[in-house]
């Protein structure tokens, strides 16, 4: 997949944007917690390279402008400080509607998995597979998602499936 420079430096963006938005609260304060019912929440199954039941209920979306495109991503991690699973989907210009995205034809999205153990990153691009949107407005973000791809770092094959979102801004 060869991406324009601009909308490589949007996903970049985003990505920075996504890696700080989200993680894991392990306070044991109950307040925060109230608003994390099913409306911040990433779930899948990730086989293959890594296994893992992937459940994130501090999920985030964010729609920013930049250079006059618009740049939405959905994120979640699920982990602790120095091991754990980020799911990122990236999307240039998405239209705000219910849709189906696939991920191999798509040139603008970028969909990846990245694993840290001991706080060192390994990267997994998806290369393959669909996202479906069930609804996208200006509050709220649902949808399924199945995809496979290759480790950026080993080369090594993965795969998502039974992939859900549900996030309330």
């Amino acid at each position: 997949m060869t991406l324009k420079p601009n909308v490589l430096s949007l996903f970049i963006v985003l990505l920075i944007f996504s890696l700080a938005s989200c993680s894991k609260d392990s306070s044991s304060n109950p307040s925060n917690n109230n608003n994390q019912a099913s409306s911040h929440k990433i779930t899948a199954t990730i086989t293959g390279a890594i296994t893992k039941s992937f459940n994130c209920t501090t999920a985030s979306y964010v729609v920013v402008s930049i250079n006059g495109a618009t740049q939405t991503s959905i994120s979640g991690y699920d982990g602790n400080q120095t091991n754990g699973y980020y799911i990122t989907m990236n999307f240039v210009d998405l239209e705000m509607k219910p849709q189906t995205i696939d991920v191999q034809s798509s040139t603008s999205s970028v969909i990846q998995v990245i694993k840290y153990t001991n706080s060192t990153p390994e990267q997994f691009m998806a290369l393959a597979g669909t996202i479906t949107l069930t609804e996208y407005t200006a509050s709220e973000i649902k949808g399924t998602f199945e995809f496979s791809g290759k480790s950026l770092t080993l080369g090594t094959d993965f795969q998502v499936t039974d992939g859900t979102f549900d996030i309330t801004k």
